[in-house]
């Protein structure tokens, strides 16, 4: 984030607003970073999904009763539709992040469009 907007305060459209006469808080937060979030979005949205996703090791390893104990039971069992089902819970939570984050972009930016 801090490289981003470090970046984004040395664009023209800074300097065009600063020799307008904005002042300098107000130029950071409205146009600094607004236009720097989308680095920040683009970390943390997948971060969170492999989060989700991590929790299975912990699960595991803690013996923590969750999906993770789910799928490690069903594997040990050959339990292989709920297997199966808990692999498609993972992959869900992994695309409905990846969907959350495209639609936080088309907010954030509304250069991006969503076709």
């Amino acid at each position: 984030m801090r490289g981003s907007l470090i970046e984004t305060m040395r664009q023209d459209f800074i300097r065009t607003a600063k020799s307008k006469g904005v002042k300098y808080w107000p130029l950071v937060f409205k146009h600094g970073v607004k236009n720097s979030l989308t680095a920040l979005i683009t970390v943390i949205g997948p971060q969170f999904a492999f989060t989700v996703v991590g929790t299975v090791w912990v699960e595991n390893i803690f013996a923590i009763p969750g999906l993770g104990k789910v799928i490690n039971t069903a594997f040990t069992n050959f339990d292989f539709p709920l297997a199966i089902t808990a692999v498609f819970i993972l992959g869900a939570t992994i695309m409905v992040t990846n969907l959350v984050v495209d639609l936080i972009y088309a907010w954030v930016d509304p250069r991006v469009k969503l076709q």
